[in-house]
């Protein structure tokens, strides 16, 4: 179930302090490198949405702008990158980690689906995050070389 956020307030302040702590719990280490994620092969749900739709939501603001972008994409990312993460880990408390910050991102990306107008409803919204969930983990690079219990 999708809870309500608030996309300006302390939600993705809190998502982004959560990541901040826990990026070296889900960063690869030498002895379990991570390939680097090539991002063009995810399709985004935000990849449909128009830089016009953009303008209208930051009231024609370029520092709105700039930020409203900076902040969708980053979220997106996030998302594919520790669905990535999650997917090619062997190291049970790195997966465990990497569920929980799921979770809390999740409910803000789709929070922000909708509160922009990439998704008609929480439904949907959902729908869409879980969408890039499973095409992140399709995605994953060096997949096949690696094994999983």
């Amino acid at each position: 179930m999708i809870e309500e956020l608030d996309i300006r307030g302390s939600a993705v302040l809190w998502c982004m302090t959560v990541n901040v702590a826990t990026h070296a719990v889900l960063m690869s280490t030498p002895s379990d490198p991570l390939p680097p994620i090539d991002w063009t092969t995810i399709p985004f749900p935000s990849d449909r949405w128009s830089l016009g739709e953009a303008r209208k939501r930051s009231d024609g603001d370029v520092e709105g702008l700039t930020n409203l972008i900076h902040t969708l994409v980053s979220n997106e990312r996030t998302v594919a990158a520790h669905a990535m993460i999650h997917e090619l880990s062997d190291n049970a408390d790195r997966r465990r980690v990497g569920d929980v910050l799921l979770d809390v991102e999740t409910k803000t990306l789709a929070a922000q689906y909708v509160e922009l107008g990439i998704a008609r409803g929480k439904h949907h919204a959902k729908q869409l995050v879980d969408d890039l969930i499973a095409a992140a983990r399709a995605n994953v690079p060096g997949k096949s070389d690696r094994s999983r219990d």
